[in-house]
Order: C-alpha cells, then sequence, then structure tokens
C-alpha cells in the first residue's frame, strides 16, 4: 500500500522525501493493485475490492458499454473471493477498457486463474528431468 510505499522510499532515500512527493504518491497509490482483470473459464472479469471501485471504473461510457451483466459480490458459495466485487466484460473489447480504466488512473492487474479453470484441457505428456525442480503453484 501506499505507506509502505513511502516507508521505505524514505528508508532507501538519501535526500528527504518532499511532501509534494508523498501526496502524490498517496493519491496514486491509493488504487494500485486494487482492480484485477480476470480471466475465468474464457470470460473476462472486472474484479476491485469494493464496489466503489467499480462504480468509479463505470463513469467512463466506452467501459459501461462494454460490461455484460451486472456487479455483484463475492459469497462464500461463489467462485468470486468474499469481500470481492465483479463484473463481466465482453471479452472483444477487453483492450478497450484497458485503455479506458489507465485513462482514469486505475490501473489493471491481469489475472488468469488456472487452477479453478473448468474447460477441459488435454494434458500434456511431459517427463521431467530429476534434476528439475517445480515451483509450488507448477505442480498440482
Amino acid at each position: 500500500d501506499a505507506e509502505q510505499l513511502i516507508r521505505i522510499l524514505g528508508r532507501l532515500s538519501k535526500n528527504l522525501l518532499e511532501e509534494e512527493f508523498k501526496q502524490f504518491i498517496w493519491q496514486q497509490g491509493g488504487t494500485m493493485g486494487k482492480m484485477k482483470l480476470v480471466l475465468r473459464n474464457n470470460h473476462h472479469f472486472l474484479e476491485a475490492d469494493s464496489v466503489s471501485l467499480i462504480n468509479r471504473l463505470c463513469t467512463a461510457p466506452e467501459i459501461t458499454e462494454n460490461l455484460v451483466g451486472n456487479i455483484v459480490e463475492g459469497t462464500d458459495e461463489s467462485e468470486i473471493p468474499l469481500g470481492t466485487a465483479s463484473v463481466e466484460v465482453n471479452s472483444l473489447k477487453v483492450e478497450i477498457v484497458k485503455a479506458a480504466a489507465h485513462r482514469l488512473h486505475l490501473p489493471l492487474l491481469q489475472e488468469y486463474e488456472y487452477r479453478k479453470d473448468q474447460d477441459d484441457h488435454p494434458e500434456l505428456n511431459l517427463f521431467l528431468k530429476q534434476s528439475a525442480s517445480l515451483r509450488p503453484y507448477q505442480q498440482r
């Protein structure tokens, strides 16, 4: 978050951080990493920590035109994580939505939920060398 970023910059910087610079980080850092564009089951979804962030995104007409359905909040039973708001985006217009979000200073992280992907993808018959070590996210 912005607080941690300012603290680390203050520790690493040879000079004192100006108040203007700290304010800039607070303003811009408040939305960094809070919005995601998630690819789940061949559909794109905008996800945010709160409904207010998605509503802020929906002020842009080019985003609103490319939404499919309504804003949904996450529950225990849904695919959407608890405490998250989500809305589906037209998969053919994802680039337009990303550009509009960038213009609104709401950058989108892009994620692919490969563990929750329900499509049947063929298994690859691979044989790893004994010296290879798998990272935790690569194991099934």
